[in-house]
């Protein structure tokens, strides 16, 4: 018996962030998929992120039963990209992102199991960032239309001859958005009469 196949629309509401780069590394790159229109984000669930929890809450959870909804700007989007970026001066980026859709296929069963409540839910919480930002150096200085909060943690310094090795502390924000997500079928049957995901889900 062949595994159901799930298609999920995803819509990402509009927000803007401005990120500090802490290095030039990758910058070359960041300047191609501007110039190509392929600026994307990554978003990632987790399990039990409510609109209603304080920041402690969010803090502490959302750390199992996890997924990176990951897209293809090429081959998963399903409007025109949303996101947009800039370069500004002090090696700063400026990302702005306007409404868009983009379909997600779990790869297992299992995946569906696990995923469905996560992202039919919109209450939950998604972690979203730009592809390519390095939580090591770069800082996110500022946003609009998110939620964030201040992460702290240690990593042991590979860079070090001591033995045993050092430990590092890095500080990054981290931002969080809702999503409106629906079924393939769905979508297509009732976009025309609401015009967005979020009207859907409201009347559907």
């Amino acid at each position: 018996m062949s595994t159901p196949k799930y298609s999920y629309y995803i819509e990402v509401p509009p927000f803007e962030m401005i990120i500090q780069k802490g290095t030039d590394e990758g910058m070359e790159e960041v300047k191609q998929m501007i110039k190509d229109d392929s600026v994307s984000l990554k978003v990632y669930t987790g399990r039990d992120r409510k609109i209603t929890m304080n920041d402690e809450e969010l803090k502490t959870s959302g750390d199992s039963e996890w997924f990176n909804l990951t897209y293809s700007v090429t081959d998963d989007l399903i409007t025109p990209n949303g996101v947009k970026a800039e370069i500004l001066e002090n090696n700063q980026l400026k990302v702005s992102v306007t409404t868009f859709i983009f379909n997600y296929q779990p790869e297992s069963f299992d995946d569906v199991l696990l995923l469905e409540p996560q992202v039919m839910d919109i209450e939950n919480l998604f972690q979203v960032e730009v592809d390519g930002f390095d939580k090591h150096s770069d800082t996110i200085i500022s946003y609009e239309g998110l939620r964030g909060l201040q992460h702290k943690w240690t990593e042991k310094d590979w860079s070090s001859d001591e033995d045993p090795l050092p430990e590092i502390e890095y500080e990054t924000s981290i931002c969080f958005t809702r999503l409106f997500a629906t079924y393939d079928h769905t979508y297509e049957e009732e976009i025309e009469k609401f015009g967005s995901i979020q009207e859907i889900r409201k009347n559907v």
